[in-house]
């Protein structure tokens, strides 16, 4: 009797753990596709690199900045300001759409430095953005770009401080055959629009990519840059927070370079003057990053990467606002001109 009834103890045992264990179904991983973050800072960053570029030509002594004069049709007006003999210059906007389809109000202002606290190359010669020496300081007066408004500031967000651009040229005979002009760019700045506001503070090379080309650079330096034919990259690291306080970082590392090409122009304007006429086409002057990749962090989400030319397989870059973002191991596309 002992055996019988401890080989039935252990079948009761065995069939009570057989229905305690129920089968469950495994909970699909929830997919990470939170991308507006990248897009917020790529649209921010291009923003500024504008406003900076603004200030290029001013500084520079160009007299025609094609991509930011009055579209036709635009109301509004444009006032640069490019007195060789101050160090005070301005490029003014007056409620106007420009020549590449964005809107701006209030000005880009610049204040050049001889000052080796600043650059220590630094000489009263060192007037012009492509000078070695050269350095200014970039402050924005109610400067609005697409509606938002755009503010220099320290780090903390407090108004003021202004953004530093240094002339890289160590050798006042530098050879423009061998290398490349760049300037470092460092300082915050601030992008609000009613209750929403964005924050970068940068720490960035801007590259003249083709220097050696002498369309762009003339070699004896005593010309302004033809940014019309110019290549320029950024390399370097951008923090900040973008909309709902959302912190991030974003990483570009020289051989990765973000790269705007000011021959390239995705958006063709189309126009007949009159019935049955032919159509002409004539090219935006809006040039997206056409080619780089960011690494990305936001937050305590998986780190992403972003690739300005749509994807790791693309060996030719568009010419076009299309990039992706990857994520564990997936592409997003993403069009960052939309913010």
């Amino acid at each position: 009797m002992k055996k019988i009834t401890l080989g039935f103890s252990i079948l009761a045992l065995a069939g009570a753990v057989t229905v305690g264990c129920k089968k469950t179904n495994p909970t699909a991983p929830v997919a990470d596709t939170e991308v507006q973050t990248a897009k917020d800072a790529s649209w921010a960053f291009y923003s500024f690199t504008d406003a900076e570029q603004i200030a290029a030509f001013i500084s520079d002594n160009t007299l025609n900045p094609t991509f930011y004069l009055p579209a036709a049709g635009s109301l509004g007006t444009t006032t640069p300001v490019q007195d060789t003999t101050s160090s005070n210059i301005s490029f003014g906007f007056n409620t106007t759409t420009c020549l590449d389809g964005r809107y701006r109000e209030g000005s880009v202002q610049v204040d050049r430095l001889i000052d080796p606290n600043y650059n220590p190359h630094a000489n009263p010669n060192s007037k012009y953005y492509r000078m070695y020496g050269y350095s200014e300081r970039l402050t924005f007066s109610l400067y609005k770009i697409d509606g938002w408004q755009m503010t220099q500031v320290d780090k903390n967000g407090n108004y003021g401080q202004p953004i530093l651009v240094v002339n890289n040229m160590s050798d006042a005979n530098w050879n423009p055959a061998k290398t490349n002009l760049s300037w470092t760019i460092k300082g915050s700045f601030k992008l609000q629009k009613d209750n929403d506001s964005m924050q970068c503070n940068l720490d960035i090379v801007k590259t003249l990519v083709n220097t050696s080309v002498t369309t762009v650079f003339d070699p004896s330096k005593s010309k302004s840059i033809n940014w019309s034919k110019a290549i320029v990259s950024y390399s370097g690291k951008i923090t900040g927070y973008t909309s709902h306080n959302v912190p991030f970082t974003m990483n570009i590392t020289p051989d990765q370079a973000l790269t705007r090409d000011f021959t390239c122009a995705p958006n063709v304007v189309g126009s007949v003057s009159a019935p049955g006429t032919t159509l002409t086409t004539t090219s935006s002057q809006y040039h997206p990053f056409i080619g780089g990749i960011a690494t990305f962090t936001t937050g305590t989400a998986y780190p992403r990467q972003i690739f300005y030319a749509g994807s790791e397989a693309s060996l030719t870059p568009p010419c076009d606002n299309s990039g992706a973002i990857l994520i564990k191991g997936i592409y997003y596309p993403v069009d960052f001109r939309l913010q």
